[in-house]
């Protein structure tokens, strides 16, 4: 459960956020199963936070830091990230379906099982990243680095689309 202090910080917009993660860059901040769906959180500084179960559905994510962040079983259904840095993210089983990820930095992170039909990674860093059981089904990876990315041989990775 996402802890109120944190929550009440972010409720004062993005940038007194990021001011307050300055100061307390010490806090791993939890969000986990917060309702943050149709928010601007463009440019918000959710680095090494808990965003676990989080409905971010049709958030805007745009130019974020969530490096480093756990989003596993997140909501990200219709997210718009683009030009995020999801760097070492955990994003295993996550709803990205829909999403925009274009120009989105995912290097090493974690997509296991992730659902990212449809999703637009066009110009996206996927150097590193694991792909195993992800659905990427109409997902356009134009452009997209995809270079050491791990991948399984399952019907929905991938190498077969």
């Amino acid at each position: 459960m996402a802890n109120e202090n944190h929550l009440q910080q972010l409720k004062q917009g993005v940038e007194h956020w990021n001011a307050w993660r300055k100061l307390h860059s010490e806090i791993r901040p939890d969000l986990s199963r917060a309702n943050l769906s149709q928010a601007n959180l463009s440019r918000v500084d959710f680095s090494r936070a808990n965003l676990v179960n989080t409905d971010l559905s049709q958030a805007n994510l745009s130019n974020a830091d969530l490096s480093d962040t756990n989003i596993g079983f997140a909501d990200l259904n219709g997210a718009n990230l683009s030009n995020a840095d999801l760097n070492n993210a955990d994003l295993s089983a996550i709803d990205l379906s829909n999403a925009d990820l274009s120009g989105a930095n995912l290097s090493n992170a974690d997509l296991s099982g992730a659902n990212l039909s449809n999703a637009d990674l066009s110009g996206a860093c996927l150097f590193g990243a694991t792909l195993s059981r992800a659905n990427l089904s109409n997902a356009n990876l134009y452009y997209a680095d995809l270079s050491e990315v791990k991948c399984s041989n399952d019907s929905n990775t991938l190498a077969n689309n």
